[in-house]
């Protein structure tokens, strides 16, 4: 987890669900917010292909 010099994380834990995620990220790494949903998406498309959560549940 990201933290600043007093030890305490940048943003409280989010929920784990895709748009809390989304959130989180885009907060403390707006940067890396296209490698987020590329991600969500091949885990997806995973999930879909397989017809198992697995994939998703392992992103989230």
């Amino acid at each position: 987890m990201t933290t600043f010099a007093a030890g305490q994380p940048l943003i409280p834990h989010p929920p784990a669900t895709v748009a809390a995620l989304r959130q989180a990220v885009s907060q403390i790494a707006p940067a890396a917010l296209p490698a987020f949903t590329r991600e969500l998406d091949q885990a997806a498309d995973q999930s879909r292909q397989g017809s198992d959560l697995a994939p998703l549940q392992r992103f989230i």
